[in-house]
């Protein structure tokens, strides 16, 4: 889910639950969107080249609170009624890096 806040910066709240795996994490814009480029029937462009990142990575009954600086792009289907899209991004921290869809 993406909004603007009242400072006009992009945030994106982005979930995902895998069994008894997951991730909560929110990026907030530290600087403006890149382009975003139509490639044929595809659209993708990186929505946040920098941005805060706070959250939560769940292993088990273990949650990890976490902050950092990511990335988050995202790409979509041009073609109606074929809309789907996906997600993509990164996650780095003090001795972790997280890269893959969301």
């Amino acid at each position: 889910k993406g909004y603007q806040n009242s400072q006009g910066n992009w945030i994106f709240d982005l979930s995902l639950f895998l069994d008894d795996m997951g991730v909560n994490l929110t990026y907030t814009s530290m600087t403006q969107a890149g382009n975003i480029q139509h490639i044929g029937h595809v659209v993708v462009g990186v929505i946040q080249p920098k941005a805060q990142v706070t959250g939560t990575l769940h292993f088990g009954n273990t949650t990890i609170l976490v902050t950092g600086k990511g990335y988050h792009e995202h790409g979509w289907n041009a073609i109606v009624p074929y809309t789907q899209g996906w997600y993509w991004g990164k996650f780095v921290a003090p001795g972790l890096n997280v890269i893959g869809p969301m």
